[in-house]
């Protein structure tokens, strides 16, 4: 039999070295693709490519954003109350 996924990466143990790996994760909180991309970059940023994974898990935010203001996650996400100081 052949190891398991979760125990092998291709190319670095940026993943195998965590608690739980990303994939773990997006898969137990049935996370979507942009929302498991935050989760991967954020999981990483320390241990791979540093503030451009930060970058990147920003970018991807900035997506979830647009996408739930156009009512992508629900209509309950369409109005955003601004914080203002």
């Amino acid at each position: 039999m052949s190891e398991p996924t979760t125990a092998k990466q291709i190319d670095g143990t940026h993943y195998t070295d965590m608690a739980i790996q990303p994939w773990e994760l997006i898969e137990r909180n049935r996370l979507d693709y942009f929302e498991g991309a935050v989760a991967k970059y954020l999981l990483r940023w320390k241990t791979k490519d540093g503030v451009i994974d930060i970058d990147k898990a920003i970018h991807y935010l900035e997506r979830i954003k647009e996408l739930a203001l156009k009512g992508h996650y629900g209509d309950q996400f369409k109005e955003v109350e601004r914080i203002t100081t």
